[in-house]
């Protein structure tokens, strides 16, 4: 869980608060690229895409933990609100009103 966190700290500190929210993916299981030279044939690259779920965000289940994370980050009610999708709805108006 705390690789996950470390993104969120990264994100807000590079493009800021106002434009980082957890995208409808955040369940969906991570994906690692390693080199497999056995897959060269079948993949032209020569990777192989390994799957994997982030720990401690398995599931829909598990999004507690985000907040939790973020709490103990030291994030304000507001930041996190913004985060878990305060930003998204923001984005959704300003689009969807132009």
């Amino acid at each position: 869980m705390i690789d996950e966190v470390d993104f969120f700290d990264y994100a807000v500190e590079l493009i800021g608060l106002d434009h980082v929210a957890v995208g409808s993916d955040v369940f969906d299981s991570f994906t690692k690229l390693s080199w497999e030279t056995t897959t060269k044939r079948w993949y032209p690259s020569g990777f192989l895409w390994e799957t994997m779920a982030a720990e401690g965000l398995s599931g829909v289940h598990e999004f507690p933990n985000l907040t939790r994370g973020l709490v103990a980050r030291g994030y304000s009610d507001e930041d996190i609100t913004k985060i878990l999708g305060g930003n998204w709805l923001w984005l959704f108006k300003e689009v969807w009103a132009a």
